[in-house]
């Protein structure tokens, strides 16, 4: 059997199909997904979520399932062995990203690994250096593996867009976002180079942005986990559009190559191109970033972002500055404007669509608990919070300060009452039908409107209503909306 790299065992025992290396052993422990890692210890990765034990015997519970998402029928990516999908984490009412990969051949499974072992390595960190560097990469939430499909799902940040998205509406993208843009993708590097992991494809796609200026470093699914410091890695992966001379020459690599593809990166954001121009092929293309001298950063730049470029672009790996050196470089002596810098993004990118995909999505969830009825309510509007989805002015926030299932005073239970003949709210259940959604963004106010038109029926008494509702939400962090009010007009009831 032909194994996994990098000390890893991974056994899918629903498929009868076991990677391993070294002298690891594994057993038959249902439909799982199991990996054994000297530098992680064991994981196992099922229906239920992630749990992972130390070497030490320090165990981490990442408890998630299907059951806690409500995803987005809509792709936001797809590619060949998965696709990306927007949902809401319905525990902490939160806007996420699930990421689905089928794993049912090789090369699957060992891009599952890699980027479950990049995110774990993660871990705790000890310094407030450490909290912000690693706050550069895209958090990692929870996954789960279903074997009924043979597909993992992580469930990440939900990200406004790339790099990538930038570079395709815009010419090229000004100093001061720049600055902002290399600080953070190498204080991530740097997070990721201190846990021993080469990203390996460092590229505009896998540089994400938020129009609030956050830029996070993502997908870890080719990464490379190193022994120590000072190994070497030896395998031919990646884009080779950014990728460095060494490994293009077959040549032993290391966390230096991630530094090569940074900087051809912020140099095509720089001058909105791409630097290795008229090349014909791929084949030509590499003989040119081999051959030819590293690309000459242009006088319209300034004199130190010049300089920044050269140090990323040094073709000698062994001469090329670490993350941490180019960190101290005096181009970020200045501190870039945070309110700038989100002016840049939220204008380049199309956040208008992003909302009214987003709260579209958090107004279905919110008629889907309604579904659920009384208890399903309760279930997500837990006693005196106020940080997630609905704070007190919410339509379906519970009143009270000591609320019991016998004490609920709601605006859409009072009006389900008197529209669908319902007496008694814990012993029905509804079936809500969206027939139009409209959206608007308030930028004065900051402030987003949901117009919808729907029709609901009380399965027990088959009585239905349909109404027009609006909903004004205001964005929190971390993708959270809350509705800070609502307005329900009735149009007929039968």
């Amino acid at each position: 059997m032909k194994a996994l790299k990098a000390n890893t065992l991974l056994k899918l025992t629903k498929l009868a199909c076991d990677v391993q290396e070294d002298d690891a052993q594994s057993a038959d422990e249902g439909s799982q997904m199991i990996i054994r890692s000297k530098s992680l210890g064991e994981c196992t990765l099922n229906q239920r979520g992630v749990r992972r034990v130390s070497g030490a015997g320090e165990v981490l519970d990442l408890d998630l399932n299907a059951t806690d998402l409500f995803i987005d029928k809509a792709h936001l990516g797809r590619g060949a062995s998965g696709h990306v999908q927007r949902a809401i984490h319905k525990p902490s009412n939160r806007c996420v990203a699930v990421k689905t990969v089928k794993v049912y051949d090789e090369e699957s499974r060992r891009q599952t690994v890699n980027e479950l072992k990049a995110v774990l390595k993660r871990g705790s960190t000890e310094s407030v250096d450490n909290l912000e560097s690693a706050d550069c990469l895209v958090s990692f939430l929870g996954g789960y593996f279903e074997p009924s499909t043979s597909e993992t799902s992580f469930v990440l940040d939900l990200m406004d867009g790339s790099l990538a998205d930038i570079l395709a509406t815009r010419a090229k993208i000004p100093d001061h976002v720049i600055r902002h843009i290399a600080r953070r993708t190498l204080r991530g590097l740097h997070h990721m180079h201190t846990k021993r992991v080469i990203h390996r494809d460092i590229k505009p796609s896998n540089i994400l942005v938020s129009a609030n200026g956050d830029v996070k470093l993502s997908d870890f699914g080719i990464s490379k986990s190193v022994s120590d410091s000072f190994s070497k890695a030896a395998t031919f992966c990646g884009t080779v559009t950014y990728m460095s001379p060494e490994r293009i020459n077959n040549a032993p690599y290391s966390y230096a190559a991630d530094l090569w593809s940074l900087g051809v990166t912020l140099l095509e954001c720089a001058t909105g191109k791409y630097p290795y121009d008229g090349h014909q092929g791929p084949v030509d293309l590499m003989l040119h970033i081999v051959n030819d001298d590293p690309p000459v950063p242009p006088d319209t730049l300034s004199e130190s972002l010049r300089h920044l470029l050269d140090c990323f672009l040094e073709k000698d790996p062994e001469r090329r500055q670490t993350a941490e050196q180019l960190l101290q470089h005096p181009y970020f002596v200045e501190e870039e404007s945070p309110l700038e810098v989100s002016k840049f993004m939220s204008g380049v990118l199309k956040v208008s669509q992003l909302r009214e995909s987003q709260l579209v999505l958090v107004t279905r969830y919110m008629y889907s608990l309604a579904d659920t009825g009384y208890g399903g309510i309760l279930t997500y509007c837990p006693k005196n919070t106020k940080k997630g989805l609905y704070d007190p002015s919410c339509v379906l926030q519970i009143d009270g300060e000591n609320f019991s299932i016998d004490k609920v005073s709601v605006s859409i239970l009072n009006f389900y009452s008197k529209a669908c003949n319902i007496t008694d709210f814990k012993e029905t259940s509804m079936r809500h039908q969206v027939q139009n959604i409209d959206y608007q963004h308030l930028r004065e106010q900051e402030m987003h409107v949901i117009a919808a038109l729907v029709t609901v029926e009380c399965k027990e008494t088959m009585q239905h209503a349909t109404f027009h509702d609006t909903l004004i939400f205001r964005q929190e962090e971390f993708g959270k909306f809350l509705i800070v009010s609502h307005i329900r007009r009735s149009i007929s009831m039968a």
